[in-house]
């Protein structure tokens, strides 16, 4: 996550550059300084990513950059929000290994568990052998077939959560950063967990693996969290009373 924004100075004192859309401006546009934080736009940290498009149109616009953090009330309970996460997805399917194809004897986009992986090559095998062997050359037996053709069984990036195309499985594997953004998005607001559903308690603890402990989003975290508890002790209370 980009967790700058450009803050300005001046006549724009106390407000934020964000994208001209945000402001329900046509977006040729282009930007225009909010007074509200959370419509900024979100940039790279200006002290790695050296002069760029950001950092041109901040000194053009006399701003200045800002670094969004967590309120240190928020940062204090990260490991307790942290512990409530990885027990409440303690239930979860653990994800089976992800394997693939390099794409000259199946499509390279699609990920599977190793029993479909075997299956597609058990499929493609009988109906082409020939293919077969001009891709991989000739194979003793099924198994020779599989470590010729099926590549994977470790983790890699992924820009979403991946699952077996045939069966729909849950694999395992890392997150980008993008994938990780998108997931949390999803997962602190319209897919929040419920909080007895461990699989989406699972995809949360996946997503902020590496989540620093200032991260703002670390609000948004807290608020799901405090809502799964408040959940749980409601439904307790009604079993008290039944």
């Amino acid at each position: 996550m980009n967790r700058h924004v450009i803050k300005g100075r001046g006549e724009n004192r106390g407000k934020y550059l964000g994208y001209a859309r945000m402001a329900g401006l046509p977006p040729e546009a282009d930007y225009v300084w909010l007074p509200e934080q959370r419509k900024a736009a979100r940039w790279e940290d200006p002290r790695y990513s050296g002069d760029t498009y950001a950092t041109a149109l901040a000194a053009k616009l006399s701003g200045y950059f800002v670094k969004l953090v967590a309120p240190k009330p928020i940062t204090e309970l990260v490991r307790e929000k942290r512990t409530y996460i990885a027990e409440s997805a303690a239930g979860a399917d653990a994800p089976l290994r992800c394997y693939w194809f390099d794409g000259s004897f199946h499509g390279a986009g699609e990920d599977f568990c190793l029993c479909c992986a075997m299956k597609l090559v058990d499929e493609k095998y009988a109906a082409d052998p020939k293919r077969f062997v001009e891709l991989f050359g000739k194979c003793k037996d099924t198994e020779e077939r599989y470590d010729a053709a099926i590549d994977g069984g470790f983790d890699i990036e992924h820009d979403s959560p991946p699952y077996c195309d045939t069966c729909g499985t849950k694999l395992s594997g890392y997150l980008t950063e993008y994938g990780a953004d998108e997931e949390l998005d999803a997962l602190t607001t319209y897919a929040a967990p419920g909080f007895d559903d461990a699989e989406d308690w699972a995809a949360l603890d996946h997503a902020i693996v590496n989540l620093s402990d200032d991260d703002p989003r670390w609000r948004k975290i807290a608020k799901v969290v405090e809502a799964a508890r408040a959940a749980r002790c409601g439904q307790e209370d009604e079993r008290k009373l039944g």
